[in-house]
């Protein structure tokens, strides 16, 4: 259906950072989101050098504290007097785990005991299983 996006997906007139990795530091810029299909940034022409000659870059959506990400594939870059566009190809907005404490894959035995006291009497139940993944917060 025309005009759907999934939640975490922003809208033309958003702002989105453009990043690029280089073999010395990471460069970025902030860019407007100038259409959904295909997808395509507007930005400041004084940065296009930073993105020639790059296949691919990372865009990142800040919406408050939830952000999307897309490792986006650059199908065009041009410019015309002080603004330059990035048109992208196969874009797809992956939402980035906003976890205050983040969570770390494992693989550990735990035992948990359940106690519970009725009408006096206290009985427990022990379960036995493995945890897969842990996080600073719980």
């Amino acid at each position: 259906m025309a005009g759907t996006r999934a939640q975490h997906e922003p809208w033309v007139g958003e702002s989105v950072t453009l990043v690029a990795h280089t073999e010395d530091r990471p460069v970025w810029t902030t860019a407007t989101i100038v259409s959904l299909n295909p997808f395509s940034v507007e930005f400041s022409a004084d940065k296009i050098r930073a993105f020639s000659g790059l296949p691919a870059l990372l865009v990142i959506h800040d919406s408050g504290r939830k952000y999307s990400r897309s490792d986006a594939k650059i199908a065009d870059l041009s410019s015309r007097g002080d603004l330059a566009w990035l048109t992208f190809r196969d874009f797809a907005w992956e939402l980035v785990d906003n976890r205050d404490n983040p969570r770390f894959d494992t693989s550990i035995a735990i035992s948990l005991r359940a106690v519970n006291e009725l009408k006096g009497a206290i009985n427990s139940e022990d379960q036995v299983g493995v945890t897969s993944n842990l996080s600073l917060g719980g």
